[in-house]
């Protein structure tokens, strides 16, 4: 036998749908035979539906960019003060409480809460539910 080539081991496994034995070649932990993941894995989707899909996709790929260009470009100030308080959180200047300046429940989940976008460091710290009243 030529040097670099090895032959692979075959293990006797029984396909765990129909109980047909086969040889599994693979380290994968399939235990299907050809025929039974085939049959379970195939779904049928008409030809229709799936170009439809391919089009709301490709629409949806390129719509999201450009509509985010847009809110940036709008919502200027907002956008700015969102990253100033996430490199302030980083760094260590800014620290976020455990209970929310609202309603006093502790929860990890706090939102910073911006007043005045022109302060970006002046942030309530709230949580989500009190956020969504606001």
């Amino acid at each position: 036998m030529p040097i670099g080539i090895y032959k692979r081991k075959k293990k006797l496994v029984i396909c765990s749908i129909c109980g047909k034995k086969m040889y599994r070649i693979n380290q994968k932990k399939n235990t299907k035979c050809k025929e039974c993941y085939v049959k379970r894995n195939k779904v049928k989707v008409s030809r229709e539906s799936r170009e439809k899909q391919k089009t709301k996709d490709n629409y949806n790929r390129g719509n999201r960019t450009e509509q985010s260009k847009r809110y940036r470009k709008k919502h200027h100030e907002k956008f700015v003060a969102h990253g100033i308080v996430s490199r302030a959180k980083q760094k260590g200047i800014l620290i976020k409480p455990k209970y929310c300046a609202m309603c006093g429940i502790e929860t990890s989940e706090l939102e910073a809460h911006h007043d005045d976008y022109s302060k970006p460091l002046e942030v309530q710290w709230i949580c989500r539910k009190c956020h969504r009243k606001i």
